[in-house]
């Protein structure tokens, strides 16, 4: 699937949602590394993505060349502002369940992007025979939490002490949707 799709955000500008591209690499890694440092609701810190370029181009070569996984990226001017993965496992019996991540630039929250970007990994999901998403979501991230229950996701488990910073602690839902 090479959809690439075009939205009039909220604000008015164009959101470009596509299939991540090796050439998008040098871009992810800097922008995932730059919004660890805007919100504490992701599993890593300012630049504390755990990918480096290389690696981040051999995962988007994976993903072109298999439904096992999704890369989207979503772009304001040519600038990346989004940015969504979703992994499967390899196993036959659990490949039918996706893991979703989504992740926004903070300059861009509230303008719909993040629902855009799932209701593409949704598209995508159908047509690679995932018949189930998860994520997980902190329990006290309430913007995520309406989003994800507006869309269809329905909380499945609670995780106690799922992330630590700065010696706090913080507790997850997971959350699931059947496709």
């Amino acid at each position: 699937m090479n959809i690439i799709k075009h939205i009039c955000l909220k604000n008015k500008l164009e959101l470009m949602i596509s299939k991540a591209s090796l050439n998008d690499a040098e871009n992810i890694v800097p922008f995932l590394n730059q919004i660890g440092g805007e919100t504490d609701f992701l599993t890593f810190g300012l630049n504390e993505f755990p990918l480096s370029i290389s690696e981040e181009k051999e995962m988007i070569a994976t993903c072109i060349n298999s439904n096992q996984y999704l890369i989207a990226v979503g772009k304001i001017d040519q600038a990346i502002v989004s940015q969504l993965f979703i992994d499967r496992s390899n196993q036959p019996r659990l490949s039918h369940i996706g893991h979703l991540g989504v992740s926004v630039s903070k300059q861009y929250w509230q303008q719909g992007i993040g629902k855009h970007m799932i209701l593409f990994a949704l598209d995508w999901a159908k047509l690679s025979g995932v018949t189930k998403l998860n994520l997980d979501v902190r329990t006290d991230h309430h913007a995520a939490l309406n989003l994800y229950k507006n869309l269809g996701f329905h909380i499945e488990g609670h995780i106690s002490r799922a992330i630590k910073i700065n010696e706090t602690y913080f507790d997850n839902y997971q959350m699931g949707m059947n496709i």
